[in-house]
């Protein structure tokens, strides 16, 4: 449990991430007395004490931002697998936030929600089975050497990161409207190159 001045409390547990002062989202585990949280009115408060409590049953919404208000704290949909904002890989800090990571891996999930799907199952734990496989099979990947988990990020971030960015395009009418723009300069681009090659051959 985290309290704050001016009265915020929130209980998570401590792989659970937070949004720190400069928008950073850490692991519960590694916030301390003094910290800055930040608020859902962009105010930051500050931790004044932190206790460990017992507690039966969890919820873990997840979000299309991959944000939560918890009594006014801003908190996260995800958790951190390392005691660190950012992926470690070999002793090497990436630039490769656990928020990142996370909400970039669950875009599929949140795809196939827009899409319509309705076919949710859960574990005997109560969680998603869209959640719960990833979440062991990167869990066991991190144990693995850095070359191993290098080899096997690199596919997935390229997969993933083509379904956020269709998610993008789909929420955002801006991202679309250039999207567009960029395909219909492609293909104007293509028709003129193709043109050019008519031209000499003839």
């Amino acid at each position: 449990q985290i309290g704050t001045v001016p009265g915020h409390s929130l209980v998570l547990s401590e792989g659970h991430m937070i949004t720190v002062d400069g928008g950073g989202k850490v692991p519960a585990s590694t916030i301390k007395e003094g910290d800055m949280l930040l608020t859902a009115t962009d105010e930051l408060a500050v931790v004044k004490y932190i206790r460990g409590v017992e507690r039966k049953g969890a919820f873990a919404p997840f979000t299309t931002s991959g944000t939560i208000v918890v009594n006014d704290i801003v908190a996260s949909n995800y958790i951190a697998y390392q005691s660190s904002e950012n992926l470690h890989i070999g002793g090497i800090d990436t630039t490769l936030s656990f928020q990142w990571l996370a909400h970039t891996f669950n875009s599929m999930h949140r795809l196939m929600v827009m899409g319509g799907s309705t076919n949710e199952t859960y574990t005997t734990d109560g969680v998603s089975v869209w959640v719960d496989i990833p979440h062991k099979l990167f869990s066991w990947v991190l144990q693995q050497n850095s070359i191993i988990v290098a080899i096997s990020l690199i596919p997935a971030i390229a997969i993933f990161g083509i379904s956020s960015f269709i998610e993008t395009l789909i929420l955002n009418t801006d991202s679309r409207l250039s999207f567009s723009l960029v395909l219909c300069l492609l293909f104007v681009v293509r028709r003129a190159v193709f043109a050019t090659k008519k031209t000499k051959v003839l």
